[in-house]
């Protein structure tokens, strides 16, 4: 899985950037061998009412699939990133279930 970032308006250090390319490692680990790519978009969203803010838009680049595209906005940037990997991995959870190309044993209950 190829994992791209690109910021807008903010410059992101070694230290962050690891830190994104292991929470999306982590979060998309379940369903990694059916992914092909990640791209990160990150941008900043100044006047938010709690102060700035961060847009996080992931593009997943799928095996068989067109691209899922996740957008989320939080005020902390690694919160962005959890909550949109996590919706994204959900998203494809469902897509391999309705394919039932899921082994029975990783399906999550909710």
């Amino acid at each position: 899985m190829k994992i791209e970032i690109k910021c807008q308006d903010q410059c992101l250090d070694a230290t962050l950037q690891r830190q994104i390319v292991r929470q999306i490692e982590f979060g998309l680990g379940l369903v990694a061998p059916h992914v092909r790519k990640v791209t990160v978009r990150l941008a900043a969203i100044p006047g938010q009412r709690s102060g700035n803010g961060t847009h996080c838009q992931l593009q997943i680049g799928l095996q068989h699939w067109p691209d899922l595209l996740i957008d989320d906005v939080a005020g902390d940037v690694l919160f962005a990133i959890h909550r949109s990997t996590d919706r994204a991995c959900r998203s494809v959870r469902r897509l391999l279930r309705q394919q039932h190309d899921y082994p029975r044993a990783l399906q999550v209950q909710y």
